[in-house]
């Protein structure tokens, strides 16, 4: 069994405790080799940035020379160093964690984090610098003039190193400010801004060749282009395939991992179809070769399934459902009906389509492709292929399909004026998973149909009532739902197969119709239709070979 390393960001650890790594220190000497020294990155919540962050704060610098074969040996880069290897003074700081929900508190958090990420820079490099050097460091009043005196210490104490500036989360609290409290935001980020000051203050450390290096991590680009003339000086490699690959994990690694997690040899291909379908599917450049596993979800499984021998009970890890509430705060972000309409769209037709936003303007109004391309920096949706000038963007798993499902279910129950017990399917579903009884659970979705303004059933169609129908399915946890799944030259509406790790008696599959009220003669002959074509299916091949692989 291999150590797994769920959780964990710091390298130094990893290495020395000797937890599974993959190694991806190849992208250190490609980072390197760029014109450029002043990089961005940005990538989902729990895809691995920390660590790589960790990664190039152990490479480069200059308190880690001494234990560079124990931290590199056997690594690719450890096996040809580059010239920068243990060269600079690693500044680095975290602004996860920063409370946001009070202007003072924020401020105060943000000086507290600068002035931590200063003192732990002081303890590394306690040769170069006294007591003193860190009284004058942390008695300064904010965080720009934190590091000001930061570079003047430097200048007069150690003029022959130069910084490694490492910033991890950039835009942690500052995302939310952007979505819920836009002139707090806009307070700190403009004008004269404590971020902004802190921002002009990195620029001016680098013209003063203080600074020499920056490397950046976060989510989305907005804060970044929001600061404006306060930082401009960054290269964002968010979108640049040679660094697609940099985080996250590859299915060869993947099955690795399963490996070393007790997954026999024979039934890897299984466990691995299973788990592509959860946690695979991040596409971050149209002109990247394959697509990559979110490492905190496979991460996740390969724990539980080492631990237990089995499935885990539930296949999102809890930190990943966090997600859901970040959804539904963005739907207020710009024209909250026209963002709620995408989202029914993108669940009903399975994609979407939108010019990428690669930088966000501040004064202009949020457009659709502004709020398409929020959800892409968050992981939410991901590229599925390019159309021209425009990209093609889709749900990247189940996992993140859950949580879309999820939300779209609070929009119909307020819509309908219900509360969440009013409509609680759990059990009417579990009587379709264990007795084969559907009847309850579909007299409960007719009540939550009855209880919609007349303005909804306006768009009402066979893909809207499918949606409906999943949205209450997928809040049970009970089945493994496929939409529109192709047997033989047809699709069945909703199929419900078992779920990993859960045991049931029946699998089902349902085809849904329309039928206008004023077409109401028709609802005998389309009901004889689909009865028809559920006897296709179930006869079908491919069908019970999809079936078959769970039961």
């Amino acid at each position: 069994m291999i150590k797994l390393p769920y959780g964990l960001s710091n390298f130094e650890k990893i290495r020395e405790q000797g937890y599974f790594f993959v190694d991806r220190t190849s992208f250190v000497r490609t980072l390197e080799e760029l014109d450029t020294h002043y990089l961005f990155f940005l990538r989902p919540r729990r895809f691995g940035k920390s660590l790589w962050v960790s990664i190039l704060e152990h490479y480069y610098g200059l308190c880690w020379a001494p234990q560079f074969e124990m931290l590199f040996g056997g690594l690719e880069i450890g096996r040809k160093p580059t010239p920068g290897a243990n060269q600079y003074l690693v500044l680095k700081f975290d602004f996860s964690g920063i409370d946001s929900s009070d202007m003072d508190l924020m401020q105060t958090g943000f000086l507290r984090q600068v002035k931590t990420g200063a003192e732990r820079f002081m303890q590394n490099y306690a040769d170069r610098f006294d007591a003193s050097d860190k009284k004058r460091i942390l008695s300064a009043p904010d965080a720009a003039a934190v590091l000001s005196e930061l570079f003047r210490v430097r200048e007069a104490k150690a003029p022959e190193h130069r910084i490694y500036l490492l910033i991890d989360e950039y835009d942690h609290f500052t995302n939310r400010l952007f979505v819920l409290e836009r002139s707090a935001f806009d307070r700190i980020v403009r004008q004269d801004g404590f971020y902004r000051a802190f921002f002009e203050t990195v620029k001016t450390g680098t013209q003063e060749r203080s600074i020499e290096r920056i490397f950046i991590t976060g989510v989305s680009p907005i804060t970044l282009d929001s600061l404006t003339s306060g930082f401009n000086i960054g290269h964002n490699l968010t979108l640049d395939h040679r660094f697609h690959d940099m985080l996250g994990f590859k299915e060869a690694e993947v099955a690795e991992i399963l490996r070393g997690s007790g997954v026999a040899e024979e039934g890897l291909a299984n466990v691995l179809q299973d788990i592509r379908l959860w946690y695979n599917g991040y596409l971050f450049s149209e002109d990247a070769s394959s697509r990559l596993y979110n490492p905190d979800m496979a991460l996740y499984f390969a724990r539980e399934y080492q631990a237990h021998g089995k499935y885990p009970r539930t296949m999102l890890d809890i930190n990943i459902a966090s997600d859901y509430q970040r959804i539904a705060k963005m739907l207020h972000l710009g024209d909250y009906e026209r963002n709620a309409e995408d989202l029914t769209r993108l669940l009903e037709e399975g994609s979407l389509t939108a010019q990428l936003t690669e930088q966000f303007n501040p004064e202009r109004d949020w457009t659709r492709d502004d709020f398409i391309s929020s959800l892409f920096y968050n992981g939410l949706v991901t590229i599925e292929s390019s159309v021209a000038s425009f990209l093609r963007f889709k749900v990247p798993n189940y996992v993140i399909q859950e949580l879309y499902f999820g939300l779209f279910r609070e929009l119909i129950l307020r819509q309908a004026n219900l509360s969440v017990s009013q409509a609680d399917t759990g059990q009417e579903v579990l009587r379709m998973a264990m007795h084969n009884d559907p009847r309850p659970f579909f007299e409960l979705i007719c009540a939550v149909l009855a209880s919609l303004d007349n303005r909804d059933y306006v768009k009402m169609s066979e893909k809207h009532l499918k949606s409906i129908a999943a949205a209450f399915l997928y809040a049970a946890n009970v089945f493994f739902l496929r939409s529109e799944a192709p047997v033989g030259s047809g699709y069945v509406d909703l199929l419900l197969l078992q779920r990993p790790g859960i045991e049931i008696e029946y699998q089902l599959a349902i085809e849904l119709k329309h039928v206008k009220k004023k077409e109401a003669e028709k609802a005998p002959a389309v009901l004889d239709e689909a009865r028809q074509q559920l006897r296709s299916y179930l006869s079908h091949p491919d069908l019970k070979a999809m079936a078959g692989e769970r039961l």
